[in-house]
This record gives structure tokens, C-alpha cells and sequence, in this order.
């Protein structure tokens, strides 16, 4: 199981970085990557998208237990702003 994650992480970690939106207020702030980092360290295994929205951060993907988790991100100081879990 636990190679089956990481084979998820690695392949999303290169296929869907590039496809990601950008926006020059958050991108001066603090870079996508940055934001998908702090997203899988709370929580978030596959990221499914990101991008910047009303002037944060919105990583959203699926976590270890195959859930829909969004994370919002502060672009300026990299603080979580709230975590959203669906069931």
C-alpha cells in the first residue's frame, strides 16, 4: 500500500504541477510548489489542483485515505488558513 502511495505522489508530483493555474499575486508572494508542500504536509497525498483564489492558495487533492481535501495557503507568510476535509 504504502509503495502504491508513493508511486501516486511521485507521478502526480510531475504530471500535474505544470497544469496548475497561476496568478501573479500569489506567484510573487510565495511559488506553487511552495503552497503544494504545505498542502501535502497537512494532510493532502495526490494533488488534483492549485490555484490562486481570492488572493490565496487553493490546493485541493485526495489524502492517504482516498478523501477530497482542499487547503487554503496565505501566499505572503505560508500560514494554513483552513482545511476542508469531505467525507
Amino acid at each position: 500500500m504504502k509503495n502504491k502511495i508513493a508511486v501516486a505522489f511521485v507521478f502526480s508530483a510531475f504530471l500535474a504541477i505544470p497544469a496548475f493555474a497561476s496568478d501573479v499575486r500569489c506567484e510573487a508572494q510565495m511559488k506553487i510548489q511552495a503552497a503544494v508542500e504545505i498542502a501535502r504536509a497537512n494532510g493532502i497525498s495526490v494533488v488534483t489542483s492549485a490555484e490562486c483564489d481570492d488572493a490565496r492558495w487553493e490546493v485541493e487533492g485526495r489524502n492517504a485515505q482516498n478523501q477530497r481535501i482542499e487547503v487554503h495557503i496565505a501566499p505572503n507568510d505560508g500560514r494554513v488558513l483552513g482545511v476542508r476535509r469531505d467525507d
